[in-house]
């Protein structure tokens, strides 16, 4: 069982890939699996509305990567709550 901060929902599930979307539908993040892969995992984030400034830093800079599926999920949780921490008084319009 995954536990995730209350603010985020899975969006979409398919094949062993996730989209995490928060509710302010600023940000997602995307888990996805690629089985040919020795790190098959790889998370990263998008933001899909407001200033591309707000958790000061570059669209797409976090990336990372994973073996194992329960690790990927806590990088999940992870990236969330960074960007959580990062938008909890940032306004989208």
């Amino acid at each position: 069982m995954h536990t995730y901060p209350s603010n985020w929902l899975v969006e979409e599930e398919y094949e062993g890939n996730f989209v995490f979307i928060n509710d302010k539908k600023s940000f997602c993040i995307n888990l996805d699996y690629t089985p040919a892969c020795e790190y098959p995992y790889s998370i990263n984030f998008v933001q899909i509305k407001g200033d591309f400034n707000v958790i000061e830093i570059e669209d797409g800079a976090y990336l990372t990567h994973s073996k194992l599926l329960s690790d990927a999920f806590h990088k999940v949780s992870e990236m969330m709550n960074f960007i959580n921490s990062k938008t909890q008084n940032a306004i989208f319009n």
